[in-house]
């Protein structure tokens, strides 16, 4: 089970329980940027599937959220920004890539008003 609270918004304070099935995680994060709220994840009582499913999204989601919001995106030794001209989802692919290629186990190491850093932790398997 995964716990999703809403961090701003008109239902700020709450929190939702969902397990496998129940709901599209990027639907959920794509309705959340579309009204501009904020959110926390809580993975702890999620299975290793629910978390690698609910993750994933989250991740895709902070990353266009920050993107749109003008603040950079760090992964490694790379930063990424979106300039006036630039396609915002051609820089979130190619940061999708950048975490795919890299074999590399990620986690969410800050997301603020800074930037968004996506930190490392060992290798895939």
């Amino acid at each position: 089970m995964i716990r999703v609270t809403l961090l701003s918004g008109i239902f700020t304070g709450r929190t939702r329980e969902f397990r496998l099935g129940d709901i599209e995680p990027n639907e959920l994060f794509t309705a959340f940027i579309g009204h501009g709220n904020k959110w926390q994840v809580d993975y702890s009582a999620g299975t290793e599937e629910e978390v690698f499913l609910w993750f994933r999204a989250e991740l895709v989601a902070r990353i266009v959220r920050a993107l749109q919001e003008g603040r950079p995106v760090s992964f490694l030794d790379r930063h990424w920004r979106v300039a006036e001209c630039d396609d915002l989802l051609a820089i979130a692919d190619e940061i999708e890539d950048a975490i795919v290629t890299s074999g590399r186990l990620v986690t969410l190491d800050s997301d603020n008003e800074s930037g968004l850093v996506i930190g490392v932790r060992g290798w895939e398997s």
